[in-house]
């Protein structure tokens, strides 16, 4: 990649290319594979993983888990410093994987499909 700004004013527009918003509060780092941003947001009531062109800033997807709350689930508390989306995703080239504070954890491919979803149960997370 070559021309990569070394600074950057978000007030100004200095060196950004494109801003995004996003229907859900995410408090997590971006990624980056090939020409996909990928990025994770979420509420109490609604978890989702978001998917930017990474030279246009078009979104490309939004995609949520859609997993019922667990059996016996009960109600959780997130700080809201941290959020709902609080990890920063990952990805192997192939799917991009995100975790939420509820204990959802979801595989989507690079074209939105959701490839897996589960609720590993409530993190024991202080």
């Amino acid at each position: 990649m070559t021309n990569v700004p070394l600074q950057w004013d978000v007030r100004s527009g200095a060196g950004v290319l494109w801003k995004a918003s996003m229907s859900a509060p995410g408090h997590n780092s971006p990624i980056v594979w090939g020409d996909r941003v990928f990025l994770s947001g979420g509420d109490n009531t609604s978890r989702a993983v978001f998917c930017f062109h990474a030279g246009k800033g078009d979104l490309l997807w939004q995609r949520a888990p859609d997993l019922p709350p667990p059996p016996g689930s009960q109600e959780w508390k997130v700080p809201e410093s941290a959020g709902m989306a609080c990890p920063t995703m990952v990805a192997d080239g192939h799917r991009a994987y995100a975790i939420f504070a509820n204990g959802d954890l979801a595989a989507f491919d690079f074209a939105g499909k959701k490839v897996w979803a589960k609720n590993l149960g409530l993190p024991d997370n202080q």
